[in-house]
């Protein structure tokens, strides 16, 4: 029997390290996703800047603006698409690190029973 618990305590032990690396990489997406809508934003202020500035320009030079506003729009829909894929990323690892921690409780439960039902036989 002590050999099972030995097990049970590593399987705990191996489940619990697991766990810190999800959450760990589950806040570096967390903090990659902030950098890049940060990333976004700032872009978003620096095209209006630039169009508020030089407005009387833009008609000399619109299909060259127009160009390099299309390429921003379309930098800007590859970075929302990479967020996308991020939080996916994100809730696929939420889902693993409940049923981990589900797993680590129901293992606790089972040990804690065994060692109780082990007292149990004893005392009879």
């Amino acid at each position: 029997m002590p050999m099972n618990v030995n097990r049970a305590s590593i399987t705990i032990f191996d489940m619990k390290t697991y766990l810190l690396k999800l959450i760990v990489s589950k806040n570096k997406i967390i903090t990659d996703i902030k950098i890049k809508n940060n990333f976004i934003c700032k872009l978003n202020d620096d095209v209006n800047r630039l169009i508020k500035n030089h407005s009387k320009h833009i008609s000399e030079n619109s299909e060259r603006i127009l160009q390099l506003l299309l390429r921003v729009d379309k930098f800007i829909m590859d970075i929302k698409q990479e967020i996308k894929t991020l939080q996916k990323t994100i809730e696929d690892k939420k889902y693993f690190i409940t049923n981990i921690r589900t797993y680590i409780n129901n293992k606790r439960l089972t040990n804690w029973i065994s060692i109780r039902w082990i007292k149990y036989c004893i005392i009879m």
